[in-house]
């Protein structure tokens, strides 16, 4: 390999050629000597032309640019759209549609910026200038005013009072009934306000906690994108994720994570995502389903229309007059959300299959509760994966 480059070929026998006989002790009549002061040479030396003053630096040859040259030999430049500039010129976009999602996007990414360089790390000069730059490039409407304001702030805190005050005439006479122009006038304020993004949360997190998962999606989208820049808005995502987990499973799960890790990576909720994603994540993933018989605690479902509330409402009650006048005091009713269209109507406590089943007959049979629904039997276990992964029609299918 590297004596071909050292003078005409052949010059050196390979090392893979017999050696000469026992006489051919000298130097060049020992191939195997040969080749390993081939290889020193261009160890020490490099790769050299052979001719006069092959010692000078400026002799060692480019092997790389050598190639390259033999390379662009064999290549037909005008006829290779590859090579052709213009093949490139035409990707440039040029439609107006398509420069102003440009636009937008780079102006939200000079926000997210700014409010990182501001929040984060204390870079007010960075955090300034993007923000600054943002304004001057006609921003959309949503980013106006969030960006003067994290500037009042910004400039505060480097001591330039008078763009500070400047900007907080801007607000106060252009955005006099805003939010942020109660936050000036009274910075108190800021802990009462009942729209604050503080208290929606925690009103969105009751909603969470009562199942209403698809509140929790279409309040926190209304939320993102009214407090853009806030600090509370990658908690918003977070809780997002959280909803959309319980309602459309593992999948959808791992897709908003990603999307919280990504777009506020240096944020308290996008590590948490990212350190979701690392751990959690692929252990959820390789959950599979167990063999009933192995089982010790059982639930009896029943699904329902997500929509059938009055039915929910009175297969509940009616169960838990059941347990009450059974004196089943172990057992316990709930109503779980599965997914966008449908709920579980739950029943947990039962210790096997069989008398899962058996309570289920009872409540079928008997004149007084005459549950007339199917429902099917599954362990505890199992319930957590089809509730985690979505997968109940695998799950009926095949077990």
């Amino acid at each position: 390999v590297y004596t071909a480059s050292i003078g005409p070929p052949n010059n050196f026998p390979s090392a893979g050629l017999p050696p000469a006989g026992d006489g051919n002790a000298f130097y060049f009549y020992n191939p195997l000597r040969v080749s390993r002061g081939a290889q020193e040479f261009l160890r020490v030396w490099g790769t050299r032309e052979l001719k006069d003053n092959w010692r000078w630096g400026s002799m060692a040859l480019n092997q790389s640019s050598i190639n390259a040259r033999e390379t662009l030999k064999d290549i037909n430049l005008d006829n290779d759209p590859f090579y052709d500039p213009m093949t490139y010129i035409a990707q440039i976009p040029g439609e107006q549609s398509v420069l102003d999602s440009l636009a937008t996007q780079r102006n939200l990414a000079y926000f997210q910026l700014g409010v990182i360089y501001n929040e984060n790390y204390k870079e007010y000069d960075l955090a300034a200038n993007r923000l600054e730059f943002l304004l001057e490039n006609e921003p959309a409407e949503r980013l106006i005013l969030p960006a003067k304001y994290n500037l009042y702030n910004i400039y505060e805190a480097q001591g330039n009072l008078q763009a500070q005050e400047s900007i907080k005439n801007d607000i106060l006479q252009n955005y006099s009934d805003s939010r942020y122009a109660a936050f000036i006038r009274n910075p108190e304020s800021l802990q009462r306000d009942e729209n604050s993004p503080e208290i929606l949360y925690t009103s969105l997190y009751r909603k969470y906690e009562d199942q209403e998962y698809q509140v929790v999606i279409d309040g926190t989208n209304e939320y993102v994108s009214k407090f853009t820049g806030d600090p509370m808005v990658p908690k918003f995502e977070l809780l997002k994720a959280r909803a959309i987990a319980r309602l459309m499973g593992l999948d959808a799960y791992e897709k908003a994570l990603n999307h919280v890790a990504v777009t506020y990576p240096q944020s308290q909720e996008g590590q948490s995502a990212q350190s979701l994603i690392n751990t959690t994540i692929p252990e959820l993933k390789s959950l599979e389903f167990t063999a009933d018989s192995l089982q010790t605690n059982y639930k009896l479902v029943y699904l329902i229309d997500k929509d059938s509330e009055q039915e929910i409402t009175n297969l509940k009650t009616t169960m838990q007059t059941a347990l009450s006048e059974l004196n089943y005091n172990n057992l316990k009713i709930s109503v779980d959300v599965y997914d966008v269209d449908q709920t579980f109507v739950v029943v947990h406590g039962l210790s096997d299959k069989s008398r899962a089943l058996g309570f289920e007959e009872l409540l079928r049979t008997n004149k007084k509760y005459k549950i007339d629904r199917d429902a099917f039997a599954m362990s505890a276990e199992n319930y957590r994966i089809v509730q985690i992964k979505k997968t109940l029609r695998s799950f009926l299918d095949n077990y």
